[in-house]
């Protein structure tokens, strides 16, 4: 076992080349996904982290089968779901009933105790559902409660509700999330960052993402509840990291760098190649899923790191990179696009997108979601 650890060391080591000394952690790089499925992922020794990740050398069990006796069992597993956030809905909007959410920012006192409470009891019921049994935690002693930042790796929609019924923090998300049943809700009342994938610089005081994220953690108010970002700027299947933006970063304050880690046997639990709501259908479709996360020592920016935010973010990057035990990745959201098929290739996305493209033709629908047994 320490042979292979010190092996994959090398390889990280190998593959990484962080522009400053990143500080050493006691942590020990551990990888969600088996070995041989991140191998049969690598086109030209390149890992794909858009791909729907398969585990093809695993022969189907038997209680794999009985899971299509099961399917009206995890069908009314994600109708509770559903009815969970029905009902957590409109609890949510009385219990903050009268508050100026965009102004006033999250509720405090009782009415503050009860809406936390409510987010993370609902929160955990949906996790429950989905096949979350048990939230599994790594080096919780690393835990700051005083972070104003945390950063972590992002593998699907659940990374949110995760660490809602874990923290209740305020998140930065796309514009859409404002409208999400609850979720939106909730987000709103934590002050969380919603953000424009595209601004018109044209119309006066718009901001990019980055230039809005820097704004938000330099103008923090002591209330706030913790910033969570997930920088990659898109989901991936924990295959590598991709480059982090660096708006966060801007401000030069200290950060909490986490690792959220879903392993699987039969089914690749992100999102990053599929609709969200059909991954959840997979996921309930599961007897159990496991997942955990990991607290990696706060991080304190340097002089120099504070004075080039780029930096910082890449020895950030290397740091969670190396926890994963995975490599880091030159791709964008933009490549994401292309390798969906949203974007035609374009001069300046690289060819390899034309072959993964090629490669990734699996089907994702309602039936295989239900009776597909990989």
């Amino acid at each position: 076992m320490a042979e292979a650890v010190e092996s994959r060391n090398r390889e990280v080591e190998a593959s990484v080349e962080p522009l400053t000394p990143v500080p050493e952690t006691v942590t020990v790089p551990r990888c969600a996904v088996p070995k041989h499925v991140r191998e049969a992922n690598k086109t030209n020794g390149i890992p794909n982290p858009f791909a729907t990740l398969h585990n093809t050398h695993k022969p189907v069990q038997f209680w794999q089968i009985l899971k299509i006796v099961f399917i009206p069992l995890q069908l009314l597993r994600f109708a509770v779901i559903l009815l969970d956030l029905m009902i957590a809905c409109p609890l949510s909007k009385i219990v903050l009933f009268g508050c100026d959410l965009e102004k006033g920012g999250p509720p405090t006192g009782f009415r503050g105790f009860v809406f936390r409470s409510l987010a993370r009891k609902m929160a955990r019921l949906y996790l429950f559902m989905m096949g979350y049994w048990n939230i599994k935690h790594v080096n919780r002693h690393n835990e700051d409660k005083t972070a104003s930042l945390i950063v972590s790796n992002h593998v699907s929609g659940a990374d949110a509700v995760l660490l809602m019924s874990q923290l209740v923090p305020a998140f930065v998300a796309k514009s859409e999330v404002r409208d999400w049943l609850f979720f939106g809700t909730l987000a709103t009342a934590l002050r969380s960052l919603f953000v424009e994938r595209k601004v018109d610089k044209k119309v006066p005081g718009a901001m990019t993402g980055t230039e809005a994220i820097a704004n938000r953690v330099q103008n923090a108010k002591p209330s706030d509840p913790p910033l969570v970002i997930f920088p990659e700027g898109t989901t991936t299947n924990q295959t590598g990291v991709l480059p982090f933006k660096s708006g966060a970063f801007r401000a030069g304050v200290p950060c909490q760098p986490i690792v959220l880690r879903y392993f699987w046997a039969f089914t690749d639990q992100s999102d990053a190649c599929r609709d969200t709501i059909l991954c959840g259908i997979r996921l309930c479709r599961e007897f159990f899923n496991r997942v955990e996360i990991e607290w990696l020592p706060m991080y304190h920016p340097s002089q120099e790191e504070k004075e080039n935010p780029t930096l910082y973010a890449e020895n950030v990057r290397t740091l969670i990179a190396t926890s994963m035990g995975v490599e880091k990745v030159p791709f964008s959201f933009t490549d994401k696009q292309v390798y969906l098929g949203k974007k035609p290739l374009s001069a300046g996305c690289p060819q390899w997108l034309e072959s993964f493209g090629e490669a990734r033709k699996y089907p994702d629908n309602i039936l295989d979601s239900l009776f597909g047994f990989i």
